[in-house]
């Protein structure tokens, strides 16, 4: 029988970080996820940026989410010795004339507090648009792998589905064949939706669609993150991460030709003097996208031994080293998770 404080199941970002965290405070720790891919944090962008592009307005908490952010990547650089976060400054280019009106008024109402993330940028493409050097992306998938391989290495790491109905809480612990452990924390992403005990926290999954292309012609592109319709993210070496889309009507895991192909046109549109470009990968996922852009965290309302980290969407990179930490705080100290994550509250 393996005995732990706490069993973590799922293992993207958010259940990463948040094995990290119990790890570091001096709890034993047990991870368990089934690698169904593919996975949102196995294809995800991990771009952090504190600009909502729609609006031109600022993201939910950005006065403290970013200096936490490249703090706390850092601190892992030196804990694993490798960069998994990259700073590079990030363009965003207006879509359309109403576009740029959006990002005119939301930069006249916040006035010095817009001026603090964002500078003007001139016209790109015959198009308005600022620039933040608050920004950059972090390796997700490199990141998830490498505590994988340390944990595996440890014999903390369960390469199995944790199923509701496997589980059964007795004597102070919460059993999973084996393995008890006093807390579970659900991490599980998308493959959460429906399912007990999780069944009543209203997901609105999204299907994205990412291009890895090598740019023949490099000394043509910018050497910083660009966004209008996608983005395009330098990796060096020529090569670019391009995307994503946002389907809510079509979940298939599979990448489809069509959005292949809406993708390398908007990529031109982007940067048109791109030239020609191989296409390296093609993925697909599905984000556990929550309406109201929040993710729900804190401990389920009727099985207070169970902990609630999900509904990240394509925030997890700059949302998670804020929230990750403010959950530990609840599990270790009962500090309540700030209310709009609060899971408890789609629960009559």
């Amino acid at each position: 029988m393996s005995s732990a404080d706490v069993l973590v199941v799922g293992q993207g970002i958010a259940g990463t970080l948040m094995a990290r965290e119990l790890l570091r405070v001096g709890l034993e720790v047990l991870v368990a996820d089934p690698n169904l891919l593919p996975a949102s944090s196995q294809v995800a962008s991990g771009l952090v940026h504190p600009i909502v592009p729609r609006t031109g307005g600022l993201t939910w908490r950005a006065a403290e989410l970013f200096p936490v952010v490249q703090h706390y990547y850092h601190n892992i650089a030196e804990e694993t010795g490798q960069f998994f976060f990259h700073s590079m400054p990030m363009a965003f280019v207006a879509d359309t004339e109403q576009d740029c009106q959006h990002w005119k008024r939301a930069a006249e109402k916040l006035g010095a507090a817009w001026l603090q993330w964002m500078d003007e940028l001139p016209e790109m493409n015959g198009r308005c648009g600022a620039i933040t050097r608050q920004s950059g992306r972090l390796d997700m998938h490199a990141l998830c792998a490498f505590y994988k391989a340390k944990w595996m290495t440890e014999g903390r790491y369960y390469h199995r589905a944790v199923l509701w109905d496997e589980l059964r809480y007795e004597g102070g612990f919460w059993h999973w064949g084996r393995v008890k452990a006093r807390y579970v924390v659900l991490c599980q992403g998308a493959h959460a939706q429906g399912q007990r005990p999780l069944e009543l926290l209203p997901f609105h999954l999204t299907q994205g669609e990412l291009l890895s292309l090598r740019v023949l012609t490099p000394d043509a592109m910018p050497s910083y993150i660009v966004k209008k319709k996608v983005f395009s993210i330098p990796l060096g070496d020529g090569v670019y991460r391009v995307g994503s889309t946002y389907d809510w009507n079509n979940l298939e895991t599979a990448p489809r030709e069509v959005t292949r192909e809406t993708l390398l046109q908007q990529f031109r549109e982007l940067v048109p003097d791109a030239g020609a470009v191989e296409v390296l990968a093609h993925d697909a996922a599905i984000r556990p996208t929550v309406g109201r852009r929040r993710p729900f965290m804190g401990p389920h309302p009727e099985h207070p031994q169970i902990f609630i980290c999900n509904g990240w969407g394509s925030k997890g990179a700059s949302l998670a080293p804020l929230l990750v930490p403010e959950l530990l705080a609840c599990m270790l100290r009962g500090t309540p998770v700030h209310p709009e994550t609060d899971a408890a509250a789609y629960w009559p």
